[in-house]
């Protein structure tokens, strides 16, 4: 079953290698921007207050884990609705485009916002409390967002029907929380052990 698994995304994967390729630009693109045209403000205080908070807490009281994942979980499940529901609407396609870089934007900011306020520190924060669930959990967002987008193109161009416009994304949406549940788990048991070990440099 596993290996019929990988099977498949390997071929989904080359075959949509250049679709994945432009969502990931766009994606970037939205980072970029972010840094460009970042300025000085009360945000950098806000993002610093909110992760020295966060690390004392997880150090000191420690984290729900299962609470941490039901959270997840239910904003994973939020964004497979939205880009399911984008996917049969013929103004799907242009608004995962737009939506994608508008995550990209403020994944950018986040970042931005924090080598201003900790400095060189901010890479413990990124390897630690952020890397470790995005590495599963953002390609599997830009593949499903791509397919989304895609169904959406194809019906507007009449290629695809609507049972098959709601059963592609349905599909993929399912094996996206497959997947993504996966980096919930990163997110609720991992991280927290991760960040003990970098507490010291924050608390």
């Amino acid at each position: 079953m596993i290996k019929k698994l990988k099977t498949q995304i390997a071929i989904l994967t080359e075959n949509n290698l250049k679709g994945y390729i432009l969502l990931s630009v766009i994606f970037a693109a939205g980072a970029v921007l972010a840094f460009a045209f970042h300025g000085k403000g009360a945000q950098e205080e806000e993002i610093k207050l909110y992760f020295t908070d966060f690390i004392s807490n997880v150090t000191n009281s420690g984290t729900d884990a299962i609470k941490t994942f039901n959270l997840s979980m239910a904003n994973y499940i939020q964004f497979a609705v939205v880009m399911f529901l984008s996917s049969v609407t013929i103004v799907g396609a242009p608004a995962v485009l737009i939506y994608t870089l508008v995550k990209g934007f403020s994944f950018g900011t986040v970042i931005c916002c924090l080598f201003k306020a900790f400095g060189a520190k901010a890479f413990f924060i990124i390897l630690c409390a952020i890397l470790p669930h995005v590495i599963i959990i953002g390609p599997c967002c830009l593949a499903y967002a791509f397919h989304c987008a895609k169904s959406s193109y194809g019906m507007l161009a009449g290629n695809i029907n609507l049972k098959k416009s709601l059963l592609t994304p349905l599909g993929f949406g399912l094996l996206f929380l497959c997947i993504v549940s996966i980096g919930a788990l990163a997110q609720a048991y991992i991280e927290p052990l991760f960040i003990k070990l970098i507490s010291s440099q924050f608390v």
